[in-house]
């Protein structure tokens, strides 16, 4: 591995470790805003006003870092294969967490730190899945399995979103791996604009033709799930997270997501009354011991 390399594959240090537990607390809102933005925006147009928000941040963040929107020769192909899996994935989180509940989506996108680590260990050097990252890793896996398992048990109408978030999260664990190896070339902020203008078109056309009944009338609560997801996940955590994963190793990044559903799990409840059944809190246990055994290994 090359010094440059090195330097941008090294362990978190206690700023990246500070960062990163800002920013995964302030997930833990994400899809409860989601769930509440969906009651009266339909997903692919929710999906569209959120990152058209997002842009309100990351643009002027560019500016500030003095870094040019326009992509420089052999980038546009990069941008386009980020953009696609940032499509698909943010598609699928919207239309699952619409079908299921917010305290289980919460769970099942916590765990795609498993899918970061197993995509990272193919693609990136010097980020090998061993040990108690792997043990750690299983764990979690283990806690997806007991999550969904009430789905089969109760019949609670929800394995079809459960598993349409699932999707969504080994997406973001793709997504996150290829972000990692843009970044070390393509400046972040240039990254993520890129990923939200190549997306929104996507989004507003497809919206357009299979969303035009889908609309509530909206209140309160559904505009500030809206700028919760727009100004505050998918534009300064997008942007922070952009900043660590330039820096440091993807998998230990992406391992304190452990902290994600705790919090995730805790406001759904006392904001949206989800129910925690003992699947779920068993499923969120492990999800984060797991995350939290996989954050230990170097």
């Amino acid at each position: 591995m090359s010094d440059r390399a090195a330097l941008m594959n090294r362990p978190l240090d206690r700023t990246g470790i500070a960062v990163a537990l800002l920013i995964y607390a302030l997930w833990g809102g994400n899809n409860l805003a989601i769930k509440v933005s969906v009651e009266a925006v339909p997903p692919l147009a929710a999906a569209c006003g959120r990152f058209l928000l997002a842009l309100l941040v990351v643009a002027p963040t560019a500016w500030l870092q003095g870094v040019s929107l326009r992509p420089q020769p052999g980038e546009l192909w990069k941008l386009t294969k980020l953009s696609s899996l940032f499509l698909l994935q943010i598609a699928a989180l919207n239309i699952g967490q619409q079908h299921t509940s917010a305290v289980r989506g919460t769970v099942f996108l916590a765990a795609h730190p498993l899918f970061v680590a197993l995509f990272a260990a193919l693609h990136i050097a010097g980020d090998p899945l061993r040990g108690r990252r792997l043990l750690g890793l299983l764990t979690a896996f283990a806690g997806i399995l007991l999550t969904f398992s009430e789905g089969f048990w109760h019949s609670s109408g929800t394995l079809l979103g459960d598993a349409i978030v699932l999707a969504s999260a080994i997406l973001l664990g793709e997504r996150l791996v290829v972000l990692k190896l843009v970044v070390q070339d393509v400046p972040p902020a240039r990254t993520l604009a890129w990923q939200f203008l190549l997306a929104l078109p996507i989004f507003a056309v497809a919206s357009a033709a299979l969303e035009s009944g889908a609309w509530q009338p909206l209140a309160a609560r559904h505009w500030a799930g809206m700028l919760y997801q727009g100004l505050v996940i998918a534009g300064f955590c997008f942007v922070a997270n952009a900043w660590l994963f330039q820096r440091f190793r993807a998998s230990q990044v992406a391992a304190y997501v452990f902290t994600t559903p705790l919090w995730g799990v805790l406001l759904c409840h006392l904001l949206l009354g989800d129910p925690l059944t003992w699947p779920i809190l068993g499923g969120v246990g492990l999800v984060a011991l797991g995350i939290a055994l996989a954050s230990r290994a170097g």
